[in-house]
């Protein structure tokens, strides 16, 4: 299933199967309103803390830190609320059910911090294009690679590793525009086959593997 993105036109559509509408540029002769400034960006202290509690990228399992020592303890009966980290730069990823996403409550009552990686052992074959039309009529694709996610899973008042596990991705998506850096992409994993994994320890009573 190739995906066709137009940048610097309408669109008709989204890659992948995601459906967007896009209102026609302005004529010459309408003021186009300036553009609100966005922030410059930068990396928030709790992002850094976050990706402090997975121990970087590349992981260094000796650089892995505790959230935060006031978060909520990984103990006794569900829910243990998880923060989902994703240790690489792409614009999908699974979502985690309410009930025990960490991002939907008060983030002190997070209890375990669950790092995504590239699994860069495993190499999958190509299963899917992307193919973004662009303003100058010319065209870029990009291959949709087979990809295993590898995920690690830490107490976060206390950066004590729980777990590990790998979950297969086995959903397609384009980004809106090419990443400038990206030379392939890799299938996403579906949320509910992360929450086949996951659910044990976010539901249960407090466990180590």
């Amino acid at each position: 299933m190739a995906a066709v993105v137009a940048i610097g036109v309408v669109l008709a559509g989204t890659a992948c199967g995601s459906d967007s509408g896009a209102a026609p540029p302005p004529s010459p002769s309408t003021p186009t309103p300036s553009p609100t400034p966005s922030p410059p960006p930068t990396t928030s202290a709790f992002d850094a803390a976050r990706h402090a509690a997975c121990g970087g990228q590349p992981f260094n399992p000796r650089a892995v830190r505790p959230l935060s020592r006031r978060m909520r303890a990984y103990k006794g009966s569900g829910i243990h609320p998880v923060q989902l980290v994703q240790m690489y730069s792409y614009d999908f990823s699974p979502e985690l059910p309410l009930a025990w996403n960490a991002a939907s409550g008060p983030i002190m009552a997070t209890q375990l911090v669950l790092c995504e990686y590239v699994d860069g052992k495993y190499r999958g074959k190509i299963v899917d294009q992307c193919t973004y039309q662009q303003a100058d009529g010319t065209t870029k694709t990009v291959n949709v690679r087979r990809t295993r996610f590898l995920y690690r899973l830490f107490e976060a008042s206390t950066g004590r590793p729980v777990t590990t596990f790998t979950v297969m991705g086995s959903q397609s998506a384009c980004p809106r525009s090419p990443q400038t850096t990206a030379k392939e992409y890799p299938q996403y994993v579906d949320g509910p086959d992360l929450v086949t994994k996951l659910k044990p320890y976010a539901t249960g009573p407090a466990r180590h593997a």
